[in-house]
């Protein structure tokens, strides 16, 4: 009898701790609301490496749900000086570095790089990109690939 005199005493007490508690429960869940919200409406961009006619390639995807502007690459300078030799390449790549593209959800976009597969097949090489979204957030990736740990199948025409 005594704890639900307790209780009965006190009801007030309780009703408003309670209160207090839910309270925060809803603040916290709307903030968690808000970032996940947040994060499923930008542009994602994914980067990787493959492998085309024995050409080494970079491809960028965008799996996000927006599109993602003025987005820049920065190729591995390695990569950029083997192709000096072929100067539209070497051109192209150049350009690609300065220039600023777009990338629509669901969009793919490559990069030749003019480098054979076979001779660069045991370094590592580095990629970095930035790009914002519609709203003018900046985001930005870094890459180092680590080729002799990759596994890509030579494909050859014959």
């Amino acid at each position: 009898m005594c704890f639900i005199e307790f209780l009965n005493g006190y009801n007030g007490a309780f009703t408003v701790l309670l209160t207090l508690i839910l309270v925060i429960i809803n603040i916290y869940m709307g903030w968690q609301n808000h970032v996940l919200r947040k994060d499923t409406t930008r542009p994602k961009i994914w980067a990787e490496v493959n492998e085309t006619s024995g050409e080494v390639r970079y491809k960028f995807i965008n799996y996000g749900t927006t599109s993602a502007v003025n987005m820049r690459i920065r190729i591995d300078p390695f990569l950029v000086d083997r192709v000096k030799n072929s100067e539209t390449l070497s051109r192209r790549l150049e350009r690609i570095e300065k220039c600023s593209f777009s990338l629509l959800p669901g969009d793919k976009f490559e990069v030749r790089t003019g480098s054979i597969w076979m001779e660069i097949q045991d370094r590592k090489i580095s990629l970095s990109y930035t790009y914002k979204d519609l709203s003018g957030n900046s985001y930005s990736e870094k890459y180092l690939f680590d080729l002799s740990e990759l596994n890509l199948k030579i494909t050859s025409k014959e």
